[in-house]
Formats: structure tokens, C-alpha cells, sequence
């Protein structure tokens, strides 16, 4: 048994956010670590909406979604940072923590690893 997980820069499309909920169930992919996902009102739309979701809340410049109720899950949060969302996660496999980080381009690199 594995644990399999998807990585996606959305280009804040609504039509990507669509697809990825459809790939993740046709998959069996249960934690998404998505890049600029499509977000309005504050909430990643287009996905389906049982599907559990951890986001940035600045500009949503990042966001984690799990499709698994049998996963334990909690947004860790990361002081001075609004640009990645860190997710503890508890499953059959062990204890994880994802990290999904958005980094701007042109930006310098070092301030997003530290």
C-alpha cells in the first residue's frame, strides 16, 4: 500500500481545479500539493466539495487538498510566511508533514527555505 500524491502549478484556472478533483478520484490520489490554485471569496473552488482543503490565507498562493476522511489532518502554521501551507498528516502509513510552497517568480529563492 502506498501513498499517492499529486503536484500541480493551477495558473489560478478554474477549468485545472476541475480536472485535478476528477484526477485525484480516477487515481486514487489522495493529497494534492497545488501552486496558485483557483481561489474566490477566500475558498479553492472546483474542486468537489467533501474534499478537504488547507490554504494560504493571504492570495492563496498555495493549498493542499485531501480526498481521504480516514486521514488525520492539521494546517501547521508557519510564522512570517503566508506564500506555503504545511499540513500534518496521521494515515495508516505513519505521520507526514506536506508542504506546499508558491514562489514568485523573479523572487530570490533563500527567504522561501528558510
Amino acid at each position: 500500500m502506498g501513498l499517492n500524491i499529486l503536484q500541480a502549478n493551477c495558473q489560478g484556472c478554474y477549468s485545472v481545479m476541475c480536472d485535478i478533483g476528477v484526477c485525484m478520484r480516477e487515481n486514487d490520489i489522495r493529497v494534492a500539493l497545488l501552486q496558485e490554485p483557483y481561489a474566490r471569496e477566500g475558498r479553492v473552488v472546483g474542486v468537489p466539495d467533501d474534499m478537504r482543503v488547507y490554504m494560504t490565507t493571504d492570495d492563496c498562493g498555495a493549498a493542499v487538498l485531501i480526498d481521504d476522511r480516514s486521514m488525520d489532518a492539521v494546517q501547521i502554521s508557519v510564522e512570517g510566511h503566508n506564500l506555503e501551507v504545511c499540513v500534518n498528516i496521521d494515515c495508516e502509513l505513519g505521520s507526514m508533514c506536506v508542504v506546499s510552497v508558491y514562489c514568485r517568480y523573479g523572487d530570490e529563492i533563500r527567504p522561501y527555505l528558510e
